[in-house]
């Protein structure tokens, strides 16, 4: 199997074994930290960006969108992980998503994964159902896939592991799953803030390990719309966004 795809399967195993069985990593080095923290100012605004009001419904698929987002976990290891989201090209219902990741835990090594799907909901609502969610990715399907880490080889997904790929792609839906009947109030982090958002709780399923989380979602975030997401062991929050200007990693 090549190097790349045993990373990708790897990282997924050490988060579940670390954060959904408890066990506790040695803390990751501050320096490393503040190498990722850098980066991520990059994708920040000067001062604190005011939102319009949310709608229900997210905005639309468009090729140069962009939405940088930090994730602190608050326990084992206490990674900090910027990961770049992007819409590479939209042909109809044909969308090329990528992302693009550093953590400290990993060194602030790129790790890029671009992706090619086929009937991808290019238009939705910000908030959804089980049910709904579930309807929009039934009809989904991979092209194809290729990854990188750091300078190496550009590496191409075996059909085996289309199936992995292609969970990837449901977390631009699943997160903004509510299991609770969605409020709006005024939402406010460092980064954002605004006068309506959509609060709502959703459940994250990692290898068959499932823990609730709180959202804040809000429609004039391109690609996920997503605000912030809290559990009891991590933190993420959109740092910044873009209509336009997004390109490939390779």
């Amino acid at each position: 199997m090549k190097k790349g795809l045993l990373v990708l399967i790897s990282a997924g195993l050490v988060f579940c074994l670390t954060s959904c069985m408890g066990m506790a990593p040695e803390p990751v080095d501050e320096t490393k930290k503040a190498a990722v923290m850098e980066k991520a100012k990059n994708y920040m605004s000067d001062s604190k960006v005011n939102l319009r009001p949310s709608s229900i419904k997210r905005k639309k698929f468009q090729k140069g969108q962009w939405v940088a987002e930090l994730t602190k976990n608050k326990k084992g290891s206490m990674d900090l992980v910027l990961i770049i989201k992007k819409v590479i090209d939209v042909q109809g219902s044909r969308v090329t998503l990528e992302t693009e990741s550093y953590s400290a835990e990993g060194g602030c090594v790129p790790s890029v994964n671009q992706t090619v799907f086929l009937n991808y909901p290019v238009e939705g609502k910000l908030v959804y159902s089980a049910e709904e969610a579930q309807k929009d990715m039934d009809s989904v399907s991979l092209v194809s896939s290729k990854s990188r880490q750091g300078d190496g080889e550009i590496v191409e997904m075996p059909a085996e592991l289309m199936m992995i790929s292609g969970k990837m792609a449901s977390s631009f839906i699943k997160n903004n799953v509510s299991i609770n009947p969605p409020q709006t109030a005024a939402c406010e982090s460092d980064y954002l803030k605004s006068g309506k958002c959509y609060k709502f709780k959703t459940k994250i399923s990692i290898l068959g390990f499932s823990k609730e989380a709180d959202v804040e979602a809000n429609s004039n975030i391109p690609l996920t719309g997503q605000f912030r997401l809290e559990s009891d062991d991590m933190l993420v929050e959109t740092i910044g966004f873009g209509y336009s200007g997004a390109k490939p990693s390779f």
